[in-house]
């Protein structure tokens, strides 16, 4: 009776673990032919209970399993079958952990290589299906349209949303010539900090605000839906051509045409052929949606709706070339061609965007010497040129401070510094704020950016994935943008700044000396008509003609039509002793007065501008004594987030583990 026990608890554990551990493994391979049949059949938003109910039961035997197994290894008999059934129990939670982690770390990445193969599409429809489950819970409000389902929780005017949200589908459904089989559901918000995204028939948009129709990012995310939904599960259309038909569908750059041209004209483009390769094909940088929205624009003009649509919804990653050339009948380089050269035809009728007058939209008022206003243009244009050849190579130190004045006395709202090295195709930024530093460099060789939290403290680095690839990095194409935008326009581009944007009227043009230079002052007005409210604007520009016509200052006033609200704008810049004739800037002062007397101001010193070439070093990682991955390299160059592989390594261990364990236990049975 004494032996009875043991064998008797033996066997339970044996008939319990095991069936449990069945039911664990069952119900996963379930989910995962459920996950299929989802995929197969491209359902649009699936519901979240199948799928749940699925991954419950898992999670619940797995937890049972590993509550009695661990008992059973401190309390005995049998230990080795418990660890057994322990381990081959938590595999298949491990490997849903894994599959989640990547999914998430897809959903907030916007730079993941490779188009997605069959496997990783399963996860679409179940993430779809999860997300159901959450929005449910957390957006509680239902409002169905003719061609739309809005889920919300408190909006101003739901029946005004999705009555304009229906028409902008329909709009879509029209272009193509194709109705939408089933209706998208539009989610106001996000969900566990997925937001702004698509995903299987769900759309994402902004959270709410006192509008009372869609933005431009639902409209966005809405526009995929109506393409995708037609594709086939086993189609992949590339990115360019994904966000390319929802950028020209949603006016997400107004000005996409300018951007595409200013991309072009700096050589910044990739051709075609390299947007499709398996770097860019399932990318989403910036340069994809402004490439992709002239590209999509160009190729339904050019050869229609339904060539679009043919060639969206049947190509594949590795035969897009081949289903370009048979879809439109030309290479993925004419196709290249062809589009380019149908954006310089477009820019040549845009006065605002040729060259080298990009000021012709600027109205010129009576009594404003015409003759004399075209000469400025040439020799601001000509100084802008010189001006961009020298800052080619430079080092600047640059301090700015922001300030708020108010009844209650100073704010000060921020401090940065700023260290910038800048030659050629090369870039090095270094910000420091708080006793916190950042460094991004960008290179050919190799981009990559690095932290500290003090002066005395060690550099680490950030693994930015694909970091060595020329010119394809995201920090090189980000950090290289960010330089031109903010750096050079300091000498003189504030002309375009003020000017481009607006379209303004010239009312005077004064030539004058002063403190022995030659000036210039250019006086202008607008209107600016909002939703709301229309604005007036006054404002005038000084430029030192000796100098290459280097901005001096810039103010403005803008005034509500009812004469009750003004804002003032002022810019001072002084200068320096010159470089090659060229004053170099030191100091530059920006406020902006509100109607309440309140003010902004920012200042920016730069006590340190020196022209000429940096040592390649200055761009390494040894400039910042930091040392190259080394054996950990292959981590930096995959890409993949450690709490994957972290998922990973436990299912393979978890596995390898308890199916050596059960063989070890049959084989000392027999």
């Amino acid at each position: 009776m004494a032996n009875a026990n043991p064998k008797t608890g033996g066997l339970w554990l044996h008939l319990s673990l095991s069936r449990i551990t069945f039911i664990v493994w069952l119900t996963w391979l379930g989910s995962i032919v459920l996950m299929w049949g989802m995929y197969r059949f491209h359902v649009m938003h699936p519901h979240f209970l199948p799928l749940t109910t699925l991954l419950v039961i898992q999670l619940i035997g797995a937890l049972a399993v590993v509550l009695a197994g661990l008992l059973r290894l401190v309390r005995g008999p049998q230990r080795l079958r418990a660890l057994s059934w322990l381990l081959l129990a938590t595999t298949p939670i491990w490997l849903w952990a894994a599959y989640i982690s990547y999914g998430m770390w897809v959903g907030h990445s916007r730079s993941v290589p490779m188009a997605p193969g069959p496997v990783v599409k399963l996860g679409a429809p179940a993430a779809s299906a999860l997300l159901d489950g959450i929005v449910r819970y957390k957006y509680p409000n239902r409002l169905e349209g003719q061609r739309v389902v809005m889920i919300y929780d408190q909006v101003p005017d739901p029946t005004a949303d999705v009555a304009a949200m229906d028409r902008f589908v329909q709009q879509m459904e029209e272009l193509l010539g194709q109705r939408c089989k089933t209706k998208v559901h539009w989610i106001r918000g996000s969900v566990i900090g997925l937001g702004e995204k698509y995903n299987q028939g769900l759309a994402f948009g902004p959270p709410v605000t006192d509008q009372n129709e869609p933005t431009w990012i639902d409209r966005h995310e809405v526009a995929h839906f109506v393409l995708h939904h037609h594709c086939g599960p086993d189609n992949t259309p590339p990115n360019i051509l994904v966000e390319g038909w929802a950028v020209m569908q949603s006016d997400y750059e107004p000005s996409r045409l300018a951007r595409a041209w200013r991309l072009k004209r700096n050589d910044e483009v990739l051709t075609l052929r390299e947007l499709t390769n398996d770097y860019w094909y399932n990318n989403q940088e910036d340069r994809i949606y402004t490439q992709g929205g002239v590209l999509v624009e160009f190729i339904l003009r050019e050869y229609g709706p339904k060539k679009l649509f043919e060639l969206y919804t049947t190509c594949k990653p590795r035969t897009f070339a081949d289903d370009c050339r048979r879809i439109l009948g030309v290479d993925l380089d004419e196709l290249d061609r062809r589009c380019w050269a149908d954006v310089e035809k477009q820019v040549s009728e845009i006065p605002e965007l040729c060259e080298p007058h990009p000021f012709q939209h600027v109205k010129v008022g009576e009594g404003v010497d015409l003759a004399a206003w075209n000469a400025f243009i040439e020799k601001y244009l000509s100084g802008q040129k010189q001006l961009e050849a020298l800052y080619r190579q430079v080092q600047m130190e640059i301090e700015s401070t922001e300030y708020y004045y108010s009844e209650d006395g100073i704010k000060k709202i921020s401090s940065e510094r700023f260290i910038v090295f800048h030659d050629g195709d090369r870039h090095r930024r270094m910000i420091e704020e708080d006793g916190y530093a950042t460094v991004a460099v960008a290179a050919p060789s190799g981009s990559f950016i690095l932290h500290r939290k003090s002066d005395d403290s060690q550099w680490t680095q950030d693994n930015l994935p694909h970091s060595d690839i020329p010119r394809l990095a995201y920090s090189y194409c980000r950090i290289s943008s960010q330089f031109r935008e903010e750096y050079l326009r300091i000498p003189n581009r504030m002309l375009p700044h003020f000017l481009g944007i607006l379209d303004v009227t010239i009312t005077a043009f004064e030539q004058f000396t002063q403190d022995g230079w030659n000036r210039v002052r250019i006086s202008c007005r607008d209107s600016f008509v909002s939703p709301k409210v229309r604005y007036l604007m006054n404002g005038s520009v000084v430029f030192r003609l000796d100098a290459y016509c280097t901005l001096q200052s810039a103010n403005s006033s803008a005034t509500h039509d009812d004469g009750k609200s003004t804002v003032d704008r002022r810019l001072e810049i002084e200068y320096g002793p010159t470089h090659a004739g060229i004053p170099v800037v030191r100091s530059i002062r920006s406020e902006r007065k509100w109607f309440d007397n309140s003010r902004d101001v920012c200042v920016t010193d730069i006590p340190r501008c020196d022209f000429g070439p940096t040592p390649e070093k200055e761009f390494t990682l040894a400039a910042f004594d930091v040392a190259p991955p080394g054996r950990w390299a292959w981590l930096h160059k995959i890409g993949v987030p450690w709490h994957m592989l972290v998922t990973c390594a436990g299912a393979a261990i978890s596995l390898v583990l308890g199916t050596t364990v059960k063989g070890f236990l049959l084989v000392r049975k027999r």
